[in-house]
């Protein structure tokens, strides 16, 4: 009952910091100091005293599952941003879509209609640059993250760790 009491009143000292004022996340409960994880529970909570709001989660998934996850989640987010870009860059097309005169039809045109039609077919040719070299960045971006990609699940394949921090956004 002692080693309890001692683990009781350790675990409420640091409760009651200034940093655990808003919160506490204990990331793992396991200990050589308790026995297993109900022994660990039951100090926590008895630690806590009589909280209002006291919540438990309980995640177990393998640096594998987490990896996997989030590799996923990038691959969706990267699909609707191309989506995305691929509606807008649609939209801009028909915006931008010149009727092309014959010579003979440019030739009847006034000078200030002229200047008109040469402005918009420069823009035109600028837009259409610009998505050609936008294009190429986005393959190039896309190339890095699937090399990156590779060499995740070959880490993942050669460590066999339980836990491991990955942003899940």
């Amino acid at each position: 009952k002692q080693w309890y009491q001692r683990r009781v009143a350790i675990t409420a000292g640091r409760i009651s910091w200034s940093d655990c004022h808003y919160g506490i996340v204990f990331d793992g409960i396991e200990s050589r100091y308790c026995n297993g994880a109900l022994g660990a529970m039951k100090v926590i909570l008895k630690a806590l005293g009589d909280r209002p709001h006291i919540y438990v989660l309980d995640l177990k998934q393998s640096q594998a599952e987490m990896i996997t996850k989030y590799i996923s989640r990038q691959e969706a987010l990267a699909a609707e941003a191309e989506r995305i870009a691929r509606e807008k860059r649609i939209a801009e097309e028909k915006e931008l879509e010149v009727e092309y005169l014959s010579e003979d039809e440019y030739d009847a045109l006034e000078e200030e209609a002229k200047a008109e039609y040469d402005a918009k077919v420069m823009k035109v040719q600028r837009e259409k640059l610009k998505r050609e070299r936008e294009a190429e960045v986005e393959r190039q971006r896309i190339a890095a993250e699937k090399v990156e990609q590779d060499r995740l699940r070959k880490k993942e394949k050669s460590t066999d760790c339980d836990s491991a921090l990955i942003p899940l956004l």
